[in-house]
């Protein structure tokens, strides 16, 4: 296709819906435009796509500046920090996209009684059917929750992931502990693992819960060559963490890089998918 074709098509791109939903009224959706759209390709994932056991929620943005209530600002995400959010459930292994929910602010939040990291991560697997299969769901300090990683036990799946000190629940003896470098102190309650290790002295300690892992240390080469011990937990949790870095890397190579308002916030988002 010539150039000049690509933008005949391109200027007269406009998403559009034949909902009559106003806006602020019961059952009004801010994505009406690209519903469809994303739906549309939500359900072929889901049909022709199959993961492996490990998957990762990323927090990603679609960078734009257009003037609506649900522009985030995400000062962590280098190619855009201002922009619309998405929640994409990832296959550790593959590094494809299994599912993608977009957020619109406080209306995200209007149907759930729980908190709204446990929603992020309950959606994204009922949505795309992978609860109750024995998957393994790696988590950011963000969405990882005691309650959280308990609701998921009783639909058969597995969690892995790092957690603030500062968390309910946590046992008030493995906190205080300090360590030397390149040690580490576990705690088990029930099916609950709770690993803490100290990579460097310079460095704040690093706290994982799991469901899935032993108490185990391994001998890891690192990318520089050096051979140390580390919990077996915590060198899965930094591979599977992997699809994260090169899902933001193939948006900030790939994605449409225009962020000031000259496309439609529907429009931006089509041309990003």
């Amino acid at each position: 296709m010539s150039c000049n074709r690509f933008q005949l098509i391109n200027s007269m791109l406009h998403p559009t819906s034949q909902e009559t939903v106003r806006r602020g009224q019961p059952g009004y959706d801010r994505w009406v435009k690209i519903r469809f759209f994303v739906e549309s390709i939500n359900e072929h994932i889901k049909k022709y796509l199959f993961p492996f056991q490990n998957l990762s929620i990323d927090e990603s943005i679609v960078g734009m500046k257009n003037r609506c209530s649900y522009i985030q600002y995400l000062p962590n995400k280098r190619h855009s920090r201002y922009g619309t959010k998405k929640f994409e459930l990832c296959d550790s292994f593959s590094d494809y996209i299994n599912h993608i929910e977009l957020y619109s602010g406080s209306d995200y939040l209007e149907d759930n009684c729980g908190p709204f990291t446990q929603k992020v991560v309950i959606q994204l697997l009922e949505k795309s059917e992978l609860f109750d299969k024995g998957y393994h769901i790696f988590l950011s300090n963000f969405y990882t929750k005691i309650p959280l990683v308990e609701v998921l036990s009783l639909q058969n799946t597995f969690v892995s992931g790092t957690i603030n000190k500062n968390s309910k629940g946590l046992p008030k003896s493995i906190l205080p502990a300090k360590l030397g470098e390149r040690e580490s102190i576990y705690f088990r309650e029930k099916k609950l693992l709770l690993v803490k290790y100290q990579q460097k002295i310079s460095q704040k300690p690093v706290l994982v819960l799991t469901l899935d892992c032993h108490v185990e240390d391994q001998m890891i080469t690192s990318k520089k060559g050096l051979r140390c011990m580390k919990p077996l937990v915590i060198h899965k949790y930094n591979q599977s963490m992997e699809t994260i870095d090169a899902t933001d890397k193939s948006i900030y190579h790939y994605s449409c890089t225009i962020t000031t308002p000259t496309y439609s916030t529907g429009k931006k988002l089509f041309m990003n998918f």
